[in-house]
């Protein structure tokens, strides 16, 4: 059986504040665990949200001590209903899944969250929800603020980054990581 790496994503959690004395907006961190509380208060299906055509869902949502710290864990599914797979066999054979009449492909992604650093960890499947997804999710959850995920370079990715020749299309947003020194240069400014 072959090898398959799995890869988790870091994002800092930010939300959009507006100062009205100096007319100013700025991104603040922001602590997701008052929405996390209020959403493991709920059932699974009032935690269902329309993201573009389909429906997700924020399955299961606990909190946990981990040597004494609090962390949260999340289920998140995309709720597939169009392009359902099937069933393939060595002798040739396919089936499409046939699914009863309330029955859908969920495609999980997985996320622990740090209050004490309001640090979010993802792991998802290649057709479950995006980080943005799940942005979403928090937006219509806490509809007074615009949160946003906010993704944590590690050095080994941002060499990478520095490394690859040619981009069809880039928009940058980082957490505020303390990279400045990193293969040598002062600044993102400067790539």
């Amino acid at each position: 059986m072959p090898v398959k790496d799995i890869r988790f994503d870091y994002f800092q959690v930010y939300c959009k504040h507006y100062d009205k004395e100096k007319d100013e907006v700025s991104f603040l961190i922001f602590d997701l665990e008052p929405i996390l509380e209020q959403a493991a208060r709920l059932d699974a299906v009032q935690r269902t949200y329309q993201y573009y055509d389909e429906e997700s869902r924020l399955q299961k949502v606990f909190p946990d001590n981990l040597n004494g710290t609090r962390i949260w864990g999340m289920q998140f599914l995309r709720i597939r209903k169009n392009l359902i797979p099937g069933i393939a066999t060595d002798d040739g054979a396919y089936e499409p899944l046939e699914l009863r009449e309330g029955e859908y492909i969920g495609e999980e992604a997985s996320a622990l969250y740090d209050p004490q650093y309001s640090v979010l960890m993802l792991q998802r499947n290649r057709n479950s929800l995006s980080p943005t997804g799940i942005e979403a999710f928090f937006n219509k959850a806490w509809e007074e603020h615009t949160i946003q995920l906010r993704p944590i370079i590690l050095p080994e990715d941002y060499i990478q980054f520095t490394e690859d020749d040619f981009y069809r299309c880039i928009t940058v947003s980082f957490a505020d990581v303390k990279t400045s020194q990193i293969n040598g240069r002062s600044s993102l400014m400067k790539l």
